[in-house]
């Protein structure tokens, strides 16, 4: 008979112990709502570096682009008309424009302008 009133005993604490393990409702609202403030201030910011590094690839492919027209100018005592899918081809000391980078050069007598952005960037054009 003693062994059945400590079996009772066990079992009547036994769910009480399974409810105590768990999270209240409470504590489950206030983590959701931590993480949903912290992903909102931080996309907005994960966003904004990707585009600027978008921007500088542009940069850099423009920079690039306005020495290999020099070099070309060097030898050549022209400048040449080119965008960024026909300028590796025609300028031979330049590496092939990225993707995603829309590149322009107009050239007139004794000068050249370049512009450059990229397609997932900012939407700013650079100019050389």
């Amino acid at each position: 008979m003693k062994a059945i009133f400590v079996n009772l005993r066990t079992w009547r604490k036994t769910p009480k112990k399974c409810f105590d393990k768990g999270f209240t409702l409470i504590e489950l609202l206030v983590v959701v709502s931590l993480i949903g403030v912290l992903s909102a201030i931080a996309i907005p910011q994960y966003s904004h570096h990707r585009e600027r590094g978008f921007d500088l690839i542009a940069k850099h492919s423009l920079r690039v682009t306005a020495v290999a027209e020099e070099a070309y100018y060097v030898e050549h005592g022209e400048y040449i008309d080119c965008n960024e899918s026909n300028c590796s081809a025609l300028l031979p000391n330049l590496d092939p424009i990225p993707s995603g980078v829309q590149l322009n050069i107009t050239t007139n007598a004794d000068d050249f302008i370049g512009t450059a952005s990229h397609i997932k960037g900012s939407g700013e054009v650079y100019r050389w």
